[in-house]
């Protein structure tokens, strides 16, 4: 799925007791912010981030976790979805499941997307599996265009299966 919309996106407006925080970079997380993250079942999603990986976390007023999400400058998965020079992939979205059903996931791809527009990113992209509905739902009502369907299967992080073709990385 592909953000079109740049720079003319509206900000998010958040539910009352609901806010939204963009790190350009993981390193700039406070330290009490990635406790959170990583109470609230994140600790995978934090190790797996890069150097330049940005994040965007959602909390409450009393400062729960309520979502994250990643925000990959240079991925590795960005070069498999050969996805255009300096495009910025989003992943690793996840609100919280009592958090849920009240449009969180819209709103935080909504700003992330504006931020980064603002920024100077022309291209953000994000991937979600077609099975997942929820996750989709999200991303269309923050007006991401859907590019393509493709079929990859990573095998021990080296071989790329897509479709009938093999390839290393």
């Amino acid at each position: 799925m592909n953000d079109g919309l740049g720079t003319s996106r509206m900000p998010s407006v958040f539910p009352p007791g609901i806010r939204f925080q963009f790190y350009s970079r993981h390193r700039e997380i406070p330290d009490d912010v990635r406790v959170k993250v990583y109470r609230a079942g994140g600790g995978e999603f934090l190790a797996e981030l890069e150097e330049q990986d940005g994040v965007w976390v959602l909390l409450t007023e009393n400062g729960e976790m309520a979502g994250r999400g990643g925000v990959y400058f240079r991925s590795r998965q960005a070069r498999l979805l050969a996805l255009p020079s300096g495009a910025v992939l989003l992943g690793g979205g996840y609100v919280v499941p009592r958090f849920r059903g009240r449009g969180l996931h819209r709103l935080a791809v909504n700003e992330v997307c504006r931020q980064l527009a603002i920024q100077g990113y022309a291209r953000v992209y994000t991937e979600v599996h077609p099975e997942n509905v929820p996750s989709l739902r999200g991303l269309e009502g923050a007006e991401l265009a859907r590019v393509k369907e493709i079929d990859i299967r990573i095998i021990l992080r080296r071989i790329v299966a897509d479709g009938s073709s093999l390839r290393w990385v």
